[in-house]
């Protein structure tokens, strides 16, 4: 009699031990997800950034009338000012 009840358990503990390992592979994979897309979050406008300032770097505007170089304006000002209207 108490064999029977013995098996039970343990097939009990067995099944309870699945779910624990397959809740805990689930687990695994979100946490990394998570991780994955903390980096994205913090990389993409980084490289955005980064991007948009080589590009205003590379042409400088085009005066057809006297010497402004004293006005115009700076790549990394202009990011700021367009960041903040943001």
């Amino acid at each position: 009699m108490i064999a029977p009840v013995l098996s039970e358990v343990e097939e009990e503990a067995q099944v309870v031990e699945t779910i624990r390992y397959k809740w805990l592979q689930k687990a695994y994979v979100f946490k990394e997800a998570i991780h994955t897309m903390k980096k994205s979050i913090i990389l993409i406008p980084a490289l955005l950034m980064l991007g948009l300032m080589l590009v205003s770097c590379s042409s400088e505007p085009q005066t057809t009338t006297g010497d402004f170089e004293g006005d115009a304006m700076s790549p990394l000002i202009f990011i700021a000012r367009a960041a903040a209207r943001l």
